[in-house]
C-alpha cells in the first residue's frame, strides 16, 4: 500500500489473483486496519464497495450507494454524503472489490488528466 501511504497524490493499487485466494479478505482487513488508524491514515474516509452486490449494481444515485455502504443508517449516510460533497472526494480511498464481476452493461466512466490515466488507458473501450 506504499503508493497510497507515501505519495502526496492519490495512488492506484491493483490486487489480482485467482478466485478464492483472499482478495476480498485482504480488502476487508485493509478497511479494518484503517478503522483502527493503523494504515492509510492520511485518508479521512475509506469506502469498501462490493461491486458484485446486485443491490449496488442497481443503485441509481450516490445516495443509494452510500445507504448500502452505511447499512441503511440515515445519519451516517448523510454525514458521508456531506463529507464527499464538501471535500470533492479529497482524502477518500475507494476499495473496489470484484471489479471483474461488475456487469459491463452498468458501464464505468472515468475522467482524468492525461498524466494520471496511464494505468487505465489499456482497459478503456473508448478514450475521449
Amino acid at each position: 500500500l506504499a503508493p497510497l501511504e507515501n505519495n502526496t497524490k492519490p495512488g492506484f493499487v491493483l490486487i489480482e489473483g485467482a478466485p478464492g485466494i483472499g482478495k476480498t479478505v485482504l480488502l476487508k482487513e485493509i478497511a479494518h486496519q484503517w478503522s483502527k488508524n493503523k494504515i492509510l491514515t492520511k485518508f479521512e474516509l475509506v469506502l469498501l464497495l462490493y461491486l458484485r452486490n446486485p443491490i449496488l449494481q442497481k443503485a441509481t444515485s450516490i445516495s443509494d450507494r452510500l445507504q448500502l455502504f452505511c447499512k441503511g443508517d440515515e445519519e451516517i449516510t448523510k454525514a458521508c454524503a456531506k463529507y464527499l460533497f464538501a471535500n470533492g472526494g479529497r482524502s477518500l480511498a475507494l476499495l473496489l472489490d470484484g471489479y471483474d464481476e461488475y456487469p459491463e452493461e452498468c458501464g464505468l466512466v472515468v475522467s482524468s488528466r492525461p498524466h494520471a490515466s496511464q494505468n487505465l488507458r489499456q482497459q478503456a473501450n473508448v478514450r475521449v
